[in-house]
C-alpha cells in the first residue's frame, strides 16, 4: 500500500488531572484536523461503561474525566448538544444508575450540561444491515433515533474472547441488557463473536454515523479483561476517524499482532476501517515506540507459536482441544451473588444448595460468568503448563 488511507493520533498523557487531560485531548484532535460535526448537532458520548462492580481506580470502565474532557472540547468548538450513554454487560438491568454514579459520569454529565440516558428506560428500534454475515437484522437502543452523530470512547483493554476490547466492540453497548446473551448464543467462539461484533458496529454506523473514536489509555487493562485484568499505566490517548485503524494501533501497542485478531481482520474486510498498518498515518508517535514492553495478554502466547508453527487444520483443531477450557470455579471466592448466571447466555450456571455449578455440557465458552463476575470466583487456565498443573493438583 503506497498511501496513507487514515490516520490515528496518539498522544501521551501522565494522568486524567483536567488541565493535562485538556492539553492532551487538544493536541491529539488538532492532529485529525477539523471533525465532520456540523455546529448544533446532537451527539451521543459513548463510554465503555461496563461495571457498576468497579470503581474508577479499576481500569474496566472508560474513565469520567476523558468523557467531560471530549464534551467540553465539543461544545466549545461545535455548540453540540451532548447525550451519554452506554448499558453494561448481560444480566444488569437495574445497574445502569449506579454504574453512571460510581463512575462520576452524572456529575461530569451535570457540568457539561448534558443528557444522561439510562438506556434501560428506554425503547427498541430495529436495524437492517443487509451487509452483515451473523446479523442482518438486529435489534438496538431507540435513543439512535435522537441523535445525529456518535463520538465512540472506548477503553484500552483485553478481552478473554476477541483478545481486545476497542472502538468495535463498543458498539455492542447500544444494545442494551439480554440483546447481548442473544448474540453471544449465536456466537459463542472468538472468530463468531468477531463477525457479530462487525456486523453490529457495521449496522449502527449506518444508521448513525460516528465523527470520532478516542481511546482511553491512560491507564489500561492487560491479562485476564475486560474485568479480572490488572492496571497498566501505559499514558495513551489514541484518537481517529477510523475505529478499526484506531484498534490497530492500540493492539500493537498491547503487542498484538493486527493480523492474527478476527475482530480486525474481520471489520477491515467489512470496509469499517483499515487494518493494515501500512495504511495508517501514524501521528504523535512512531511505531516503534508505541509498544508496551510486557503487556499481559488473557493466554499464553504459545498459541500465537503454534498457529505460525503447525498452520495445518487438523492439527489447529487439535490444539484447540487441549488449549480452550472450561471455566473453573472458585467456591471460595463465591459470594452467591448470581451475577454469572444471569450473564450466562447458554443457562450453564446454576446455584445448588448454596454451591455454584457449572454444566460443562452445556457451557460454550463465550466467558460472559468471568466479565461479569465482580469477585472473580470463575477463571480460565491459561495454558497447557497451567492446565497440567490443575490436572495434578485435582
Amino acid at each position: 500500500m503506497s498511501e496513507f488511507v487514515s490516520r490515528v493520533s496518539v498522544r501521551r498523557c501522565e494522568g486524567y488531572e483536567s488541565t493535562r487531560l485538556a492539553a492532551a485531548l487538544e493536541q491529539c484532535l488538532s492532529a485529525l484536523g477539523p471533525l465532520p460535526l456540523p455546529q448544533g448537532a446532537r451527539v451521543l458520548l459513548k463510554p465503555n461503561c461496563l461495571s457498576a462492580d468497579h470503581g474508577p481506580d479499576l481500569p474496566v470502565n472508560t474513565r469520567a474525566e476523558v468523557v467531560e474532557a471530549v464534551g467540553r472540547y465539543l461544545k466549545g468548538r461545535y455548540g453540540v448538544a451532548l447525550f451519554i450513554a452506554d448499558s453494561g454487560g448481560m444480566g444488569s438491568y437495574g445497574k445502569a444508575k449506579r454504574a453512571y454514579g460510581r463512575m462520576g459520569l452524572d456529575r461530569a454529565a451535570d457540568r457539561l450540561g448534558a443528557e444522561l440516558v439510562n438506556l434501560e428506560e428506554l425503547g427498541l428500534i430495529e436495524i437492517s444491515h443487509a451487509q452483515g454475515v451473523l446479523l442482518k437484522r438486529f435489534k438496538a437502543t431507540a435513543l439512535l433515533e435522537q441523535v445525529d452523530f456518535i463520538v465512540n470512547l472506548p477503553k484500552m483493554k483485553t478481552h478473554i474472547l476477541t483478545g481486545i476490547t476497542g472502538a468495535i466492540k463498543n458498539y455492542l453497548g447500544l444494545l442494551p441488557g439480554s440483546l447481548k446473551r442473544k448474540i453471544h448464543v449465536q456466537a459463542p467462539s472468538g472468530p463468531a463473536m468477531a463477525q457479530a461484533l462487525t456486523d453490529v458496529a457495521g449496522g449502527i454506523h449506518r444508521k448513525v454515523p460516528a465523527v470520532l473514536h478516542l481511546m482511553d489509555g491512560i491507564v489500561s487493562m492487560e491479562g485476564m479483561g475486560p474485568t479480572h485484568g490488572h492496571s497498566r499505566k501505559s499514558k495513551l490517548l489514541l484518537a481517529s476517524l477510523d475505529p478499526v485503524a484506531l484498534d490497530t494501533v492500540a493492539a500493537t501497542a498491547m503487542g498484538f499482532h493486527p493480523s492474527r485478531l478476527p475482530l480486525l481482520v474481520l471489520s477491515g474486510i467489512a470496509g469499517l476501517g483499515i487494518s493494515d498498518p501500512e495504511g495508517i498515518d501514524l501521528q504523535g508517535s512512531e511505531w516503534k515506540d508505541l509498544y508496551l514492553p510486557g503487556f499481559k495478554h488473557p493466554f499464553s502466547r504459545f498459541r500465537e507459536w503454534a498457529e505460525r508453527v503447525i498452520p495445518s487444520k487438523w492439527l489447529g483443531r487439535a490444539y484447540d482441544l487441549l488449549y480452550e477450557a472450561k471455566p473453573r470455579i472458585k467456591e471460595e471466592a463465591c459470594q452467591g451473588c448470581r451475577a454469572c448466571i444471569l450473564a450466562c447466555p447458554a443457562g450453564a450456571l446454576a446455584m445448588t444448595d448454596v454451591r455454584l455449578n457449572l454444566n460443562k455440557a452445556l457451557c460454550i465458552e463465550c466467558y460472559c460468568c468471568l466479565e461479569h463476575c465482580p469477585t472473580g470466583a470463575l477463571s480460565v487456565p491459561r495454558g497447557l503448563r497451567e492446565r497440567w498443573r490443575l490436572k495434578k493438583a485435582s
